[in-house]
């Protein structure tokens, strides 16, 4: 699929002169861009039509381009499904970041995380942080790589924890998460990770008992 551009539209019709309005791109054209590229498992392009959504923002502060965390969990998700960009994710704790410390690292999730922040002025949702814990899932091959992960989604289901029994609904563990946990675990094939994973399992069933 194509990828929108935001300039063709803004200078290549006559039309444009007489209606502004009517062609400027908005965020629901952006959004299904995105998503159209997320399933050709084009993340690089779904990373770049963002980036063009951010500076377009940032140089005209125009409500609708201003992208969202739908948008920002839509490139976290065409990463994680394509297995492209897999070689920058250093799994890395959340608290530091989301809690406005001065943590840094240079993996996709870390990256679009700070950006969220930036442009949309947004905190993470459940479907962010589920997705996280997916890319985590295929961060890595090596042993080391893959422990690093469990820790990861490990700090990542803690922090929701907290939040969530802080008052922040947004954030609320659900079957997704925790399947998605277990898969990290499941990843690192130890015995101590398989415990830990029968420990979630039981935490799960628990969310409905």
């Amino acid at each position: 699929a194509s990828v929108p551009s935001l300039s063709l539209p803004l200078h290549s019709s006559n039309a444009y002169n007489n209606n502004r309005q009517q062609l400027r791109p908005t965020i629901p054209l952006q959004k299904s861009g995105t998503a159209d590229v997320s399933t050709c498992s084009a993340a690089a392009k779904a990373d770049a039509l963002l980036r063009e959504m951010e500076q377009a923002y940032e140089r005209t502060g125009a409500a609708n381009l201003r992208p969202d965390v739908v948008a920002y969990t839509s490139v976290l998700d065409a990463f994680a499904k394509s297995g492209q960009g897999l070689s920058l994710q250093q799994p890395t704790t959340i608290n530091g970041k989301v809690n406005g410390n001065n943590a840094k690292s240079g993996n996709v999730a870390m990256d679009l995380l700070d950006r969220m922040q930036k442009y949309a002025d947004e905190r993470p949702n459940a479907a962010f942080l589920n997705t996280w814990i997916h890319l985590l899932s295929k961060s890595t091959t090596t042993t080391t790589g893959k422990e690093a992960s469990a820790v990861a989604a490990k700090e990542i289901l803690g922090y929701r924890r907290s939040e969530y029994k802080a008052g922040n609904e947004l954030v609320r563990p659900c079957k997704i998460t925790y399947t998605a946990a277990i898969s990290v675990l499941a990843q690192v094939g130890t015995v101590a990770a398989a415990e830990r994973a029968e420990i979630l399992l039981k935490e799960l069933e628990g969310l409905w008992s």
